[in-house]
């Protein structure tokens, strides 16, 4: 049995409607901006220092195409909660089961790294343009990361473009 680190690449061309985070949405999907602005700060600064890796959560292989995360309370019930990461040859998809019963899923097309900062689980997912090149190949450029944390209730979106609002 291997670890390997969840950097895994969702659906490619899905987008996940958001709102913008400078409103103060209780419950709505996006973190109030007080909140978001502290923690998109300091993932800011862990990405331009390159020390995000260490806060980034080790998987376990199910199979060569999947990953689970099986030893993280998300929902703060003091059980264990489960992450699975299943990869495509064109992306993968990130599935949250509770252990209360509830699941949720992610698809916002890019790469997904899962983190946890303070306690609280996160993906920081990497959006990326492909562009063919002249012999066929493809070539990738990284044109936004976005942070989503992962609560009880679901999914909310903290940070929509780290690296050029912070």
């Amino acid at each position: 049995m291997s670890l390997v680190l969840a950097a895994f690449p969702l659906w490619a061309g899905e987008k996940t409607e958001t709102k913008s985070n400078t409103e103060n949405t209780q419950g709505t999907g996006i973190v109030p901006q007080a909140q978001g602005e502290l923690i998109c700060k300091r993932v800011a600064e862990m990405i331009n220092k390159k020390t995000i890796e260490k806060y980034s959560l080790k998987a376990r292989d199910i199979t060569p195409s999947s990953s689970e995360y099986n030893n993280i309370d998300i929902d703060g019930d003091g059980k264990a909660d489960t992450l699975t990461v299943d990869s495509g040859s064109s992306g993968s998809y990130l599935t949250v089961q509770l252990s209360t019963g509830n699941k949720y899923d992610l698809e916002p097309g890019g790469f997904v790294m899962v983190v946890q900062i303070r306690g609280r689980v996160y993906a920081l997912v990497t959006r990326w343009k492909w562009t063919k090149q002249q012999d066929d190949s493809i070539k990738g450029k990284q044109s936004r990361r976005s942070l989503y944390i992962l609560k009880r209730n679901g999914i909310e979106l903290v940070c929509q473009d780290i690296l050029r609002e912070y």
